[in-house]
């Protein structure tokens, strides 16, 4: 049980992490995809897309959450995270960048619950 205990601030630091990833990636967000070539309109529907995404899976996701448990739930919640994130890092347009951000609105709205 004790050692069952230690995961915990791994699992925070994680869950901490993926919380400060989002809050800089937002304000960023429109001007880069308006450099790879998105309208007004577009870049402003980019950074939507992580609030409709996440309101819609969270009821779901959360529901999964306490059927496998907030460890198991991290560890897959995580590399999802990173994957969005080299996503967003390898994007040759916008379209990477809608890719990216459904992707980090999902894993992120398993890590936030957690």
């Amino acid at each position: 049980m004790a050692q069952s205990r230690r995961i915990y601030p791994i699992l925070a630091f994680l869950a901490f992490a993926s919380v400060i990833d989002t809050a800089l990636v937002s304000p960023i967000l429109s001007n880069y995809a308006h450099s790879l070539g998105a309208s007004e309109g577009m870049a402003g529907l980019i950074v939507g897309l992580y609030s409709i995404v996440a309101i819609i899976v969270s009821f779901p996701l959360g529901y999964l959450i306490d059927r496998i448990g907030r460890k198991k739930a991290i560890l897959i919640a995580v590399p999802g995270d990173i994957l969005a994130f080299v996503i967003y890092f390898l994007a040759p347009d916008y379209a990477y960048l809608i890719i990216a951000r459904i992707i980090n609105a999902f894993f992120d709205a398993i890590i936030f619950p957690t």
